[in-house]
């Protein structure tokens, strides 16, 4: 190429032979980089915020999105132009975009396209930077190749964006710069990002106009007729015209290609610099501004300090009406020294107990939430602590622990007769042949066994009858404590069979009488106070179905069904009335 630039007569013989089609009729496609996933950029983290950049690689990156994280702040920096080898005239400035990106998945893999800088693949002028860069930048062969944009996508660059455009953020590539034909006339700088590219001097071919959000840049008219560069399309720029004109930067859009030098005219017209790029800025974000930065992709998120939960039961195992305190400990993690706030919920098998708030203790930094229930019923019970997380730490999953809830006695097998006495007797998977009965002061649970007679308290404290078969009536008086017969709800106490009468009266601590089958009649008077979960405010007796009456007076509140009404063969009378 020396003797085209050593006279007038040289360069116009190699002008008219450009114009006939003699060098490189054909345009050079974009260099073909591998598409493998490759590891993320380098990431730094101060407090709770990550910060990871990506430079250029040459291929596809990726960012995997951490745990918890929805949303992250990118900034994007497109490549810049190539410039032309003969003058050394510029290509385009990248674009610089940011914003945030919403919507984000834990585990979520985005895909991270950091746009090149146009390079020399080996035939051009020897400065001459001719070849596209990564990511969509056009082609030449004797001016400048134009930039490739960076982009943010969900999908691989192996989807083609004319399937889908999964992209994200975009930040252009300016255009390449336009070949110097003959002195005096110089080569055409390439268009920055969003800027068409320079018309030649000296009457060549016209500059690639720029991408737009729909649609790619026009290539630039040859100069004297000669071949046009080709549009831009989707992500990618167009080749220089007739490989004289600039290649078109990247983008949503790539900007056209320029036109070919005009080799008709003395002295020879340049080529047309290619156009830069359009970018696509996330709503909400900034930009596009042109920078003379390297292209780049910074991705920055922040995390919320995360807490480890443990809860504790005391004492374990309990003793049946016996209180048992739960303790939830929430402790931060990875150094933070902010003490948790907010509250903890307690479940038993998902019936709430209770919510308690927190308190310093338990640990440095730490914080501790208590509370103490006392009716448990007898067997195992697997109860959760879930803490609420507050402005600083968020909520985790729930704690659990089994508690066992023994009685001071227990009765199982085939017995004859069981007379309750003491602290708690449990009849536990026992078939009794005769009657059973709790004296004054002593606490009785039934459980999944058959009593072939009846069941009396009289002034006892805790009664649960649950999933037993009872040949016999049920009475229960003066109770100080919970009465339950039956409640497969927040109690967590199977329905009864229970052939002959039910009387429950005078007893204080609360009652339920829900889902069992009752061969005669039923009489409730007398009650009252409140049972240990929020709607036992008032005895409830419901979804029952009774053989005879159902009678009730003298209860304090007066009973409800709570929207689950009995079947009654008999009558319905005083309280009951509508139950």
């Amino acid at each position: 190429m020396s003797g085209y630039r050593a006279g007038s007569a040289g360069r116009r013989g190699r002008a008219l032979a450009v114009a006939a089609g003699v060098f490189c009729t054909a345009a050079i496609a974009p260099v073909a980089l591998s598409g493998a996933a490759h590891a993320q950029g380098t990431c730094t983290t101060s407090g709770n915020t990550t910060t990871c950049t990506f430079a250029f690689t040459g291929a596809e990156q990726t960012f995997t999105v951490p745990n918890g994280v929805t949303q992250a702040d990118v900034t994007a920096i497109g490549g810049h132009g190539g410039l032309e080898g003969l003058g050394g005239v510029s290509g385009g400035r990248g674009a610089q975009v940011s914003g945030t990106l919403t919507g984000l998945s834990s585990g979520q893999t985005l895909y991270v396209e950091v746009g090149g800088t146009a390079t020399n693949n080996g035939s051009c002028y020897p400065s001459s930077l001719c070849t596209g860069g990564f990511n969509g930048g056009g082609n030449t062969h004797f001016g400048g190749g134009g930039g490739g944009a960076s982009d943010i996508r969900t999908q691989s660059r192996t989807v083609p964006l004319t399937t889908t455009d999964s992209r994200l953020i975009v930040a252009a590539g300016g255009g390449g710069a336009g070949e110097a034909a003959q002195n005096p006339c110089p080569g055409s700088p390439g268009g920055d990002a969003g800027q068409p590219g320079a018309d030649g001097a000296c009457g060549g071919g016209t500059g690639g106009g720029t991408g737009t959000a729909t649609q790619g840049g026009a290539g630039g008219a040859g100069g004297g007729g000669t071949p046009s560069g080709t549009p831009g399309t989707l992500g990618t720029g167009g080749n220089g015209g007739l490989d004289t004109g600039g290649g078109g930067g990247g983008g949503f859009y790539g900007g056209g290609g320029g036109g070919n030098i005009n080799p008709l005219v003395t002295p020879a017209g340049s080529g047309g610099g290619g156009g830069g790029g359009s970018s696509l800025v996330p709503a909400g974000g900034t930009g596009p501004t042109v920078t003379s930065a390297a292209a780049s992709v910074t991705i920055s998120y922040t995390t919320q300090p995360t807490v480890t939960t443990t809860l504790t039961t005391s004492p374990n195992p309990s003793l049946f009406g016996h209180p048992v305190t739960l303790t939830d400990t929430v402790c931060p993690n990875g150094g933070s020294t902010t003490i948790p706030t907010g509250t903890v919920t307690f479940t038993d098998a998902g019936a709430t107990l209770g919510t308690a708030p927190l308190s310093p203790g338990g640990g440095d930094h730490c914080a501790q939430a208590l509370l103490t229930w006392s009716n448990l019923l007898p067997g195992n019970h697997t109860l959760t602590a879930q803490y609420s997380g507050d402005a600083i730490y968020p909520a985790p999953a729930p704690e659990s622990a089994t508690q066992t809830v023994n009685c001071t006695r227990t009765v199982t097998g085939s017995v004859a007769s069981v007379v309750a006495t003491g602290e708690s007797t449990c009849v536990l998977n026992a078939t009794v042949h005769g009657n059973v009965a709790a004296a004054a002061g002593s606490a009785l649970f039934i459980g999944n066994s058959t009593v072939q007679g009846d069941i009396t308290s009289f002034s006892g404290t805790l009664v649960g009858v649950c999933g037993a078969t009872v040949s016999g009536s049920v009475a229960v008086y003066g109770a100080g404590k919970f009465v339950v017969i039956g409640d497969p709800g927040d109690d967590h106490c199977a329905a009864n069979q229970i052939n002959q009468m039910v009387a429950l009266s005078n007893n204080t601590g609360g009652l339920e009488l829900v889902g069992n089958h009752i061969g005669r009649s039923v009489a409730v008077a007398n009650n009252t106070g409140t049972g240990p979960f929020p709607e036992d405010n008032r005895p409830e007796i419901e979804g029952n179905t009774i053989g005879g009456s159902l009678a009730c007076s003298g209860n304090t509140p007066p009973p409800t069904n709570d929207g689950h009404p009995n079947t009654v063969t008999g009558a319905r009378t005083g309280q009951c009335s509508t139950l």
